[in-house]
């Protein structure tokens, strides 16, 4: 007579090879939607473009300042999304840049307010879109310099620093 699991899903406790296997398979569908359910926003995230550049997002999690802080010199370009009546980041921006000859080399939604991307030199145009608005600023890159623009949406525009 072959002994029964006392533990529940009884891994090795007097399970035959067939019994463990199905607890095993039970437990995995017990926890599956646990692993799969949304969690606190991820910290900055890399990436790679279609053309090779390499890039970050972040902006969301505490953690996320020291990456820029620590990886702002390794890239060409910094991008900041902010929301003008709270002057916080501002996420989920549609962000496009195109290069001289109006191809795009980045295109995405931001999850989050900041991207930096290491763009080869040559002249590009940035647009963000969000609220309903289209922004466009140009931006030169040369190699060995870092380059940062803003783009600030709803609201009246903060007044320039004199």
């Amino acid at each position: 007579m072959r002994s029964q699991a006392r533990f529940g899903v009884g891994f090795g406790f007097g399970c035959g090879g067939r019994e463990a296997l199905a607890a095993m398979a039970v437990a995995a569908l017990l926890w599956l939607p646990l692993l799969l359910a949304p969690g606190p926003a991820a910290a900055a995230t890399s990436g790679f473009t279609p053309g090779g550049a390499d890039f970050i997002v972040g902006g969301q999690q505490p953690q996320d300042d020291a990456v820029l802080r620590q990886r702002r010199g390794q890239y060409s370009l910094l991008v900041l999304t902010a929301a003008r009546a709270a002057g916080g980041g501002l996420a989920t921006v549609r962000l496009r840049v195109l290069d001289a000859r109006r191809r795009v080399v980045f295109s995405r939604v931001l999850p989050e307010p900041w991207l930096l991307i290491d763009l080869p030199a040559g002249h590009y145009e940035v647009e963000a879109a969000s609220q309903g608005q289209v922004q466009r600023q140009p931006v030169t890159i040369v190699s060995g310099d870092h380059q940062a623009m803003v783009f600030y949406f709803g609201g009246a525009a903060p007044l320039p620093a004199d």
